[in-house]
């Protein structure tokens, strides 16, 4: 799928009201093209987890150093969290995201199926 045609899909799911539906969404574009430092930055702006939202957002700027939105966002969170625990390699913050990113796509597949 083009880029373009990515985020005008992700962009009418963003819509107010349908937050989740727009992160499982993005959750699983990043499947897809995990090397797109644009889906990691929408990313970080739909969590609701400020740890992965620097997560994702240290992932931009692996990808793209010069991302200066993406660099003052992590900047932000760095000064007003606490650190994570150390000894965290980024393989086992991935482990920890992706569960609960799991976790929130099951809630919202049960939810649905349930028509809750």
């Amino acid at each position: 799928m083009k880029d373009a045609q990515l985020m005008a899909r992700v962009a009418l799911k963003t819509w107010p009201g349908n937050r989740a539906a727009a992160y499982a969404y993005f959750a699983q574009a990043i499947h897809q093209e995990p090397d797109n430092p644009g889906l990691w930055f929408m990313l970080s702006l739909l969590t609701l987890d400020e740890y992965e939202s620097m997560y994702c957002l240290r992932r931009v700027l692996e990808l793209d150093p010069s991302d200066v939105k993406a660099a003052r966002r992590l900047q932000a969170f760095e000064e007003s969290l606490p650190p994570l625990p150390r000894g965290l390699s980024d393989d086992q913050l991935r482990i920890i995201y992706i569960s609960i990113g799991a976790a929130v796509l099951f809630f919202l597949v049960a939810v649905l199926l349930l028509g809750a």
